[in-house]
């Protein structure tokens, strides 16, 4: 059995299907569990130690998200999870479209993990950072800048 107790876990996309799935899995190991996702997401569900509400595409709402969340102590995992795509065909990605997908598939996860960095490397051994990738990785199913993202 794992054993999780004591560790604090940051999830992203946590209403979400996956997010919901690994806040149960890794609260149901002992890990306290800081559930981030949108404003209007509704995070009161078994396994949230913690809800944190903010924009990933926001850099200023990440930098204080970090900073509440590391005030209740710095976290021994963060999984990048948060993800959306349009489910689109190359033809049909237009250039606002691809900066949008971008962003909130790549972009966004650097950024958290640039605001978490410091804080996780002071006097710390072990920590992670773990990147939820995609199928797409596995065969092509469209939804090419949701693809080129998480591949990122």
């Amino acid at each position: 059995m794992i054993d999780l107790n004591g560790h604090r876990t940051v999830v992203t996309g946590a209403a979400g299907g996956i997010g919901r799935a690994m806040v149960d899995v890794l609260s149901g190991f002992g890990a306290f569990v800081v559930a981030c996702d949108l404003e209007e997401a509704d995070l009161s569900f078994d396994g949230v130690g913690e809800a944190q509400r903010f924009d990933l595409l926001d850099d200023s709402a990440v930098e204080a998200a970090v900073r509440r969340i590391c005030d209740g102590g710095v976290p021994d995992a963060v999984i990048s999870n948060a993800g959306w795509t349009r489910a689109e065909t190359l033809d049909d990605v237009t250039p606002k479209a691809l900066s949008h997908e971008l962003d909130l598939n790549l972009r966004s996860a650097a950024r958290l993990s640039q605001a978490f960095l410091p804080a996780m490397r002071a006097g710390r051994k072990e920590a992670a950072f773990v990147f939820i990738s995609s199928i797409n990785a596995l065969s092509h199913y469209g939804n090419p800048a949701y693809a080129a993202a998480k591949a990122g």
